[in-house]
């Protein structure tokens, strides 16, 4: 293809070349032919490999560019990324100092969780007490009014007064008074009549202070169980008051450590994500 004055002309050259060119796709594959035909056997190969060349410069080229293309995104992507998970670090060590989160690996752990475990401790141990407290309560008071009788230890407690005492002394003596009457006189004697009388009297009155003795002692021991059942009830109050302050904090914080696993996640995916992405770079 020239001119009149011998010059190429290239592009009349190519159209007739584009016309005679015959194209077509291999079937099942992703690959196709160029097949063209001509007079002269010299013509053949270099017009094939100049097609050939064409042909694999130009795909360089879209490959060049796309590659181009697809690194500008991933390292686009990857600042973005680095970005947001430099952030979401900053985000988690504020979250951590703003809500005291000390433990990260249980929450059991957390001081907060071994004040309510002492708070319980605290709490059973006085409702026991108060338990025990309120049974001798009710003990003390079916004694006082005569339904159930007083145990030897309140008798002998009441025994070791210091005004009973001297009256049991007395009685001791009017019985060894009468002990030593009876050896030389019968009982109808005169005599030994007046000191049967007289030990009477003695033991009654013995009798009737012993009861208003025990009768103090266990009005006594009931006002002091009384004073000590209220104690523990306000102690118990307060316990249980801290408790529900403690147990309000305590879900306050497990809510927080969700949400702080839950950013923990989220880096853990945007990492994920980074190291993909580095992967293809």
């Amino acid at each position: 293809f020239t001119d009149e004055s011998g010059g190429y002309q290239i592009g009349d050259a190519i159209d007739e070349l584009m016309e005679d060119l015959r194209p077509s796709y291999l079937t099942d594959t992703n690959l196709f032919e160029v097949s063209w035909s001509t007079t002269k056997d010299t013509d053949l190969k270099p017009v094939l490999d100049t097609l050939a060349a064409t042909y694999l410069a130009e795909r360089r080229k879209v490959d060049e560019a796309t590659w181009n293309a697809d690194n500008a995104a991933f390292t686009s992507q990857r600042q973005d990324l680095q970005l947001r998970i430099d952030a979401l670090q900053r985000d988690i060590d504020a979250f951590i100092r703003s809500h005291n989160i000390f433990t990260l690996d249980d929450i059991r752990y957390h001081p907060l969780a071994r004040e309510i475990e002492e708070i319980n401790m605290s709490l059973a141990e006085a409702r026991k007490a108060v338990s025990l407290l309120r049974s001798s309560y009710d003990q003390t008071q079916a004694k006082l009014v005569g339904e159930i009788e007083p145990t030897a230890e309140d008798i002998l407690m009441a025994e070791q007064d210091r005004t009973l005492s001297i009256s049991a002394q007395r009685l001791v003596d009017l019985r060894a008074e009468r002990r030593a009457l009876g050896e030389t006189l019968n009982q109808d004697h005169r005599a030994m009549q007046d000191i049967e009388r007289r030990v009477r009297a003695v033991e009654e009155e013995f009798e009737s202070q012993r009861r208003r003795i025990i009768e103090r002692n266990l009005t006594a021991q009931l006002k002091q169980l009384g004073y000590q059942i209220e104690s523990y009830a306000n102690m118990i109050r307060e316990l249980e008051g801290r408790l529900a302050t403690k147990d309000a904090a305590f879900n306050e914080l497990a809510a927080k450590v969700s949400e702080y696993q839950t950013k923990l996640l989220q880096r853990d995916n945007l990492q994920t994500q980074l190291q993909d992405i580095e992967a293809l770079l």
